[in-house]
């Protein structure tokens, strides 16, 4: 999954977020998973002129257990920066050999999931962020966009979403 740059660059402050920790969080099939920044390096202000590149890896745990739902550390002395307009990619690694019934998306143990729970600082006024593509007229057309939940407190049920298409690049 990913933090589009769309959300980033809305939501972020102008310096940045700086991450203390990550949980990753799978189930009995999860077997990895990767958390890393990719940042643009080109300064194109034209959607897909941009020149993306890794610069941090947030998290690379190669050895899930299921049994384990801890959080990975920091070095304080050496902060993983996130800035407006960087993406954040997950990707997760199962195994489902000895299943015969599909694995879905879900809550309990045989269904999974694929989950950072990541803590930053400073503060945010936004708790969720993930692309996906959604119908976005009336012929069933699709495009990419991101909902951003924007719902701390009061509000955990707002979600909004940003159509990146339409977003200004920088």
């Amino acid at each position: 999954g990913e933090c589009p740059a769309g959300c980033t660059s809305q939501h972020f402050p102008e310096d940045g977020i700086t991450i203390q920790s990550v949980a990753p969080h799978m189930h009995y099939a999860g077997r990895g998973m990767t958390v890393k920044i990719i940042r643009d390096r080109s300064g194109a202000t034209l959607p897909g002129r941009q020149e993306w590149e890794q610069t941090d890896e947030i998290i690379e745990l190669l050895n899930w257990d299921a049994n384990w739902q801890g959080m990975i550390e920091h070095n304080p002395n050496k902060p993983v920066k996130v800035y407006p307009g960087d993406r954040i990619e997950t990707t997760c690694v199962y195994n489902s050999e000895g299943r015969d019934q599909a694995i879905r998306n879900g809550e309990g143990f045989l269904d999974e999931m694929c989950i950072p729970f990541v803590q930053y600082y400073p503060a945010m006024s936004i708790d969720w962020c993930q692309a996906l593509t959604l119908i976005t007229g009336g012929n069933n057309e699709t495009g990419p966009a991101a909902i951003c939940n924007a719902g701390i407190g009061d509000n955990d049920d707002f979600f909004f979403a940003v159509d990146l298409n339409t977003q200004p690049y920088t």
